[in-house]
């Protein structure tokens, strides 16, 4: 969260899908627990790096400081379908060890074995066997004979065991 405000993104992902995962799980349908289980996830990120979100806001008027990334590359800008499609492929390799302003970059293979590890990931890729017990190989996302989960003719196993 300190270092890309994509992290934020992550945070507040991360405790909907915790509080969602609480609200399912429990018998009786508790909001409360859904609560108490997102604030234990949000809380620690929170004291860790909210003082940043309160700076930047109370600096710049925006959480992220995006306003003044902005402010520094001339101001907002109109741009194309192009232009974006164009700007691709620095925005996919920036998702694995690119650093800095794209300045600080690994050695090429690091970005030759991601890239691997995603298409092998695919769900029209083939699946690594092994995995969870249970998860019929994909490595732990469910990924079965090439079939996401949601491709597979079978039901789920329930959730509590």
């Amino acid at each position: 969260m300190l270092s890309k405000a994509a992290g934020i993104l992550l945070l507040a992902y991360c405790v909907g899908v915790v509080g969602l995962v609480v609200l399912l799980r429990a018998r009786e349908r508790r909001l409360w627990r859904a609560v108490v289980a997102g604030a234990l996830v949000a809380g620690p990120a929170l004291l860790l790096g909210g003082w940043l979100l309160w700076r930047n806001w109370t600096l710049y008027g925006d959480p992220t400081a995006a306003n003044q990334f902005v402010a520094l590359a001339g101001g907002y800008r109109p741009y194309s379908l192009l232009q974006v499609a164009q700007d691709l492929d620095r925005v996919w390799l920036s998702f694995f060890a690119i650093f800095g302003w794209m300045n600080v970059q690994p050695p090429a293979w690091v970005h030759v074995a991601w890239n691997a590890i995603v298409l092998a990931r695919c769900p029209w890729g083939r699946s690594w066997p092994g995995g969870p017990p249970g998860a019929g190989g994909g490595g732990g996302l469910g990924i079965q004979n090439g079939r996401a989960p949601l491709a597979t003719r079978h039901p789920p196993p329930p959730l509590h065991s």
